[in-house]
């Protein structure tokens, strides 16, 4: 979606296998979050 809609304004937009992915880790004072990209292997874990 967000690539048809640069293309229509004009950007020139090349679609690739995708080859990473992300992590994060979010230090709260409760403690920590960890979320992992979706589209790619990987999890959050904890203890």
């Amino acid at each position: 979606q967000a690539a048809a809609q640069l293309a229509a304004q004009g950007h020139k937009v090349e679609q690739v296998e995708m080859k990473s992915g992300a992590a994060a880790t979010r230090v709260t004072p409760q403690g920590l979050d960890g979320a992992a990209d979706p589209r790619r292997d990987g999890a959050a874990l904890g203890g």
